[in-house]
């Protein structure tokens, strides 16, 4: 009796490792296969109601829980391998193996704390092989990684990596637990040994390490070799969404439009379906559109972002922006105040939102709206200069001098960072125009993003404007016309009313 259990038990154990071959032609068809497993679970099941040998019991659950585990039966195998494991005694090697099976199981399902579990008990049986110990510490580190314990997940690859230091699989998870927590250089320097050590020919692998090297990269700003891995990352796996989709960001960082249009737009294919995902790539696209200074289709590709996901929150950040830089400014605040609604558990956020409005109702001149929008920025941010910039505009425009001076001042005290336009036109405000010029022309050198560029170039137009000098205002504004700037918002700007009516303002925007 005992004889024909083995024998039942290795031809069962053949026919599991037959399953995971791929290379024999004489190999049944998988409708065949199946049902020799089940056949064989249906044969050990019978021994098991006949068997009472805590040993034997042990091998028998071992066994059909691996045959279930080939056919997916995930709740069946675990179920087997956890009635073996009641029956272990704790220096059985079958023990070991159980814990290995069902923690593989675990880890496929993404049950990945109780994976955890069975992979450290294994562990006290296999502590003492470094070449087991370091994949299990590598599955491990894998674990915690998607369980987002990212300190943990280093903790275990670093252990796997001294078990076997030629293994690529821990140094990966090394790399993206730092991308995960901001450490971008040891990120990509992880990502970099990992593909040292690789040998394989699995290239949607080594794509989506080289493309995760590269967001690290992007991060650092080093935007040319982050490029260079995108392009590489896209050439081993050109179906890599996230290798086109981030590609986009970086060229939109450089200010590359055309060619980050392009890769939004062929991200955007890979995700048909994915409502999620398309608001997000469709409101970046919006995002880089209003770098670009494409106003309508910003609104366009938001409007379409928003069918997608209405509850995407960037949507409604962006959205009264674009309406702003369109002149649409009624709009803009009516989109505002949406916006109110949707971030009003973000008090931060709530500011700038304020913030946000009390410019257009500037735009409007409505100056008492102004006021009391800024009244509500301050009140939950102290240091929003430009609320104070704004609400000491509006007092000025209501004749109310000394409040304005208050205003102006405070920012010109207390801007520590000395170089925002809000500080270079408080100087102006309290009579240093030379030093807020100075100050402006400082940013414009030091800046190399090209839509950030242009607005410095339209700030300095204004502070030129208010200074009563058209033909340096006009010189500046039309670098920003040449650049694409929209003129409808140019001709409602106040800023621009000592330049309007002038020869100087009416070539600057092409109305001779």
């Amino acid at each position: 009796m005992l004889k024909t259990k083995l024998s039942l038990l290795l031809l069962l154990a053949a026919s599991c490792g037959a399953f995971g071959q791929a290379t024999s032609a004489a190999r049944p068809n998988s409708a065949t296969m199946v049902q020799i497993i089940n056949h064989k679970i249906d044969s050990v099941t019978q021994v098991i109601k006949i068997t009472s040998d805590a040993g034997n019991l042990i091998r028998l659950y071992m066994m059909r829980g691996i045959a279930e585990s080939a056919l997916k039966h995930t709740d069946e195998a675990v179920g087997d391998f956890t009635k073996a494991l009641s029956l272990h005694k704790p220096s059985n090697i079958f023990s070991a193996e159980i814990y290995l099976y069902r923690g593989d199981l675990y880890e496929r399902t993404r049950n990945y704390q109780k994976c955890i579990d069975d992979y450290r008990e294994a562990l006290k049986f296999f502590g003492s092989n470094p070449s087991v110990a370091s994949r299990l510490y590598t599955s491990i580190g894998y674990c915690q990684l998607q369980l987002k314990n990212y300190d943990e997940a280093v903790k275990a690859d670093s252990i796997a990596m001294v078990n076997n230091p030629n293994s690529p699989f821990p140094e990966a998870n090394m790399g993206f637990a730092y991308l995960h927590t901001r450490k971008y250089q040891q990120a990509a320097d992880a990502f970099t040994a990992a593909l040292y050590r690789y040998h394989t020919s699995n290239k949607k692998l080594l794509s989506d390490i080289v493309r995760a090297r590269a967001d690290a990269e992007r991060k650092l700003k080093k935007n040319l070799d982050a490029l260079n891995d995108y392009s590489m990352a896209i050439n081993l796996d050109p179906d890599n969404r996230l290798a086109h989709w981030n590609k986009a960001a970086c060229y939109n960082q450089n200010g590359d439009y055309q060619l980050a249009d392009e890769e939004y737009t062929k991200a955007i294919t890979y995700y048909k379906g994915d409502s999620l995902n398309l608001a997000r790539l469709y409101d970046d696209r919006a995002v880089m559109e209003l770098d670009e200074m494409k106003y309508a289709k910003s609104l366009q590709d938001d409007s379409i972002a928003m069918l997608y996901d209405s509850k995407y929150n960037e949507i409604y950040w962006h959205l009264p922006q674009a309406y702003a830089q369109n002149a649409d400014f009624d709009k803009s605040v009516i989109a505002y105040n949406r916006a109110l609604d949707v971030y009003r558990d973000n008090k931060n956020a709530v500011a700038l939102i304020y913030d946000g409005i009390a410019d257009e109702y500037y735009f409007l001149g409505k100056y008492d709206s102004v006021i009391n929008a800024c009244n509500q920025a301050i009140a939950i941010n102290g240091q929003l200069w430009s609320s104070y910039l704004s609400r000491g505009r509006a007092y000025l425009k209501e004749d109310k001098k000394d409040l304005a001076m208050a205003d102006f001042n405070k920012v010109a005290s207390e801007d520590t960072a000395k170089g925002s336009y809000e500080y270079s036109f408080a100087l102006f405000y309290i009579g240093q125009p030379d030093k807020a010029i100075q100050t402006m022309q400082s940013n414009i050198i030091a800046t190399t993003n090209p839509a950030l560029v242009v607005t410095h170039y339209y700030n300095l137009a204004c502070l030129l404007s208010l200074m009563n000098k058209p033909d340096e205002a006009a010189a500046y504004l039309k670098k920003c016309i040449d650049k694409g700037y929209n003129k409808k918002y140019v001709l409602t700007d106040p800023d621009l009313e000592n330049l309007r009516n002038s020869a100087q303002f009416k070539e600057a925007i092409g109305n001779n």
